[in-house]
C-alpha cells in the first residue's frame, strides 16, 4: 500500500510540477516537426492497407494474414481515418458495412470476396516463403485468395461459432463520430433506424444485474475466454447507447434513465478500490464439485483467478468520456494507472496486462506461440493510446516520451506494426509459425489519432 501511495504521490508531482512549468512558445511546432516522420509513415501504412471496389474504397487490416475487411478493426481504426482526410473511405464502409445487417441485428465480423480462413492461412505463409519463389507462389495466392472484389460475403461467426460482440457498439459510435466530422446528416438519417436495430442485438444478452454478458473468445481479444460481463463491452455499450439517446430524432426512445442505472451498475461492479483502477472481469464463481466423490474433491479444487487489471479498459474510460477526463474521478483514475505496474517506470506502456490465466487462452495461440498474444505483447495502437490520454491529462511529457519510441520503431521498421516484442527492443512479434502483421490499421489509425490530438 505505501509503495503504492508514494508511486502515486511522485506521479501527482511530476504533473503538478509539468502544468506549472512555463513552456517556450515554439513547443507545439517542434511536437509537430518532431513527430512528422511518424504520421508520414503511419498515413503510407494506412494507404497499404486500402484497396478499391465498385462503390470506393475500403481499408483492410492488414496486407498479409489480414488483409480481409475486418470490421472491429475499421470500425476502432475510424477517428483515425477521419483525421487522414480518409471520410470518403469511412462512407464507404460504414455503409457496406450496415448493408450486412443480419436479422438479429448482429453485423458481420469481416467482409471479403474469399473465405477468411483461406486468405489468413496463404497471408501467414507467405510471411515465410523466400523471396525467389515469388513468381511461382504468387499465381496460387491470385487462385485461392485474390484481392477483395466482386460481391463481398458477410461472415459473422468463425468456423468455432464465435461473433464480434462490440462491433455493433463501435458501429454505433463509428456512424455518429463520421456523421459529426463530415457534417453528413444526409447519409446518417436514412440509417438511424438500421443503428437502433443494431443496438437492440445487445437487449438479449443482460444478465440479471443489467449487464452485457458476452459469449467466449468475442470481443477484440479474442485468443482469450473473457465470457459473462466484460468492462469493455459494457463500456462500448454505455457510449453507443448515449450516442443514440442524445440524438431526438432517432426512432423508437432509448431509454436514458436505464443508461444511468447501467453506468452506476458498471462503476460499482468493475471498479477495484484497492487499485484505483476498472477491473477486465468479474470475479467468477468458484466450480462447484458433483457426484458421489464431491465430498473428497471439494478440498481439491482451486479458486478461480482473480479478474485481471487491464491498460486498454482503463485507457478507454477516459478515451470515450465514460470516465470524464477533467473530473475528479478521472484525474483519479489517470493517477493510479500512472503508479500501476500497467505503466512501467523502465519502458512505455503497451501490453494489455501482465499475464492472463493460461487456461483462458485459446489453444491455437499457444500452439503458435502466441501465448502472450493478448497480455504482455505490446500493441502499437495501445502505445499510441496511451499517449493520447497522457496528452489529454496534460501530461504532455509522457505523450512525447511514448511518440518518441514509437518513432524510432517506426522509422526501423517502415511501418506500423500489429504486436511488438518488449524483450527486444520492441522489434514486430516473430515466431516460428506467426509474424506480426504490418502494416496494421489499427495500429496505424491510432499513431494518425494521437498526433491529430497533440497538435
Amino acid at each position: 500500500m505505501h509503495r503504492a501511495l508514494s508511486r502515486v504521490a511522485a506521479v501527482l508531482c511530476t504533473l503538478l510540477l509539468g502544468a506549472a512549468r512555463p513552456q517556450a512558445p515554439a513547443r507545439r511546432v517542434d511536437r509537430q516537426t518532431e513527430h512528422a516522420d511518424l504520421l508520414r509513415i503511419a498515413k503510407a501504412s494506412l494507404e497499404s492497407d486500402t484497396i478499391r471496389i465498385r462503390r470506393g474504397t475500403l481499408v483492410t487490416a492488414g496486407t498479409h494474414q489480414f488483409a480481409s475487411a475486418w470490421t472491429r478493426d475499421f470500425l476502432s481504426s475510424i477517428r483515425g481515418l477521419l483525421a487522414a482526410d480518409r471520410a470518403e473511405t469511412v462512407r464507404t464502409q460504414l455503409t457496406t458495412i450496415l448493408d450486412h445487417v443480419r436479422e438479429d441485428g448482429l453485423l458481420p465480423r469481416s467482409l471479403d470476396s474469399v473465405d477468411t480462413k483461406t486468405r489468413v492461412l496463404l497471408g501467414t505463409i507467405s510471411w515465410f516463403l523466400p523471396s525467389f519463389m515469388t513468381p511461382w507462389t504468387s499465381g496460387i495466392f491470385k487462385k485461392f485468395a485474390p484481392a477483395i472484389g466482386g460481391k463481398l460475403k458477410a461472415e459473422y461467426e468463425d468456423q468455432y461459432g464465435n461473433i464480434a460482440i462490440d462491433g455493433n457498439a463501435l458501429a454505433i459510435l463509428g456512424a455518429y463520430g463520421y456523421a459529426a466530422h463530415t457534417s453528413d446528416q444526409g447519409w446518417l438519417a436514412p440509417r438511424k433506424r438500421r443503428l437502433v436495430k443494431v443496438f437492440r442485438f445487445y437487449d438479449s444478452k443482460k444478465d440479471a444485474a443489467g449487464l452485457i454478458s458476452q459469449p467466449a473468445f468475442s470481443d477484440w481479444k479474442d485468443s482469450l475466454k473473457r465470457e459473462g460481463p466484460t468492462f469493455l463491452t459494457n463500456v462500448l455499450y454505455q457510449r453507443a447507447g448515449r450516442a443514440l439517446a442524445a440524438d431526438p430524432d432517432v426512432p423508437g426512445q432509448i431509454d436514458a434513465a436505464a443508461l444511468d442505472a447501467h453506468a452506476a451498475t458498471v462503476r460499482r461492479a468493475f471498479f477495484d478500490e484497492k487499485t484505483g483502477l476498472f477491473r477486465a472481469t468479474l470475479d467468477r464463481p468458484a466450480p462447484q464439485p458433483t457426484g458421489p466423490w464431491a465430498w473428497f474433491t471439494k478440498g481439491l479444487v482451486r479458486a478461480p483467478p482473480a479478474p485481471t487489471i487491464d491498460l486498454d479498459d482503463n485507457l478507454l474510460a477516459i478515451d470515450t468520456g465514460f470516465v470524464p477526463a477533467d473530473s475528479a474521478e478521472g484525474k483519479a483514475l489517470y493517477l493510479s494507472l500512472r503508479a500501476s505496474d500497467l505503466w512501467p517506470k523502465d519502458d512505455v506502456p503497451g501490453a494489455v496486462t501482465q499475464k492472463y490465466p493460461t487456461g483462458d487462452k485459446s489453444w491455437m495461440v499457444r500452439m503458435v506461440g502466441l501465448s502472450g498474444y493478448h497480455d504482455k505483447l505490446y500493441w502499437s495502437w495501445i502505445m499510441a493510446k496511451a499517449a493520447k490520454v497522457a496528452h489529454r491529462m496534460g501530461d504532455d511529457a509522457e505523450a512525447d516520451r511514448i511518440l518518441a519510441e514509437l518513432t524510432r520503431m517506426a522509422k526501423r521498421d517502415g511501418a506500423i506494426a500489429e504486436v511488438y516484442d518488449p524483450a527486444q527492443e520492441h522489434k514486430p512479434w516473430r515466431t516460428w509459425a506467426y509474424v506480426s502483421e504490418s502494416p496494421f490499421l489499427a495500429g496505424a489509425a491510432a499513431v494518425v489519432e494521437t498526433l491529430h490530438a497533440v497538435r
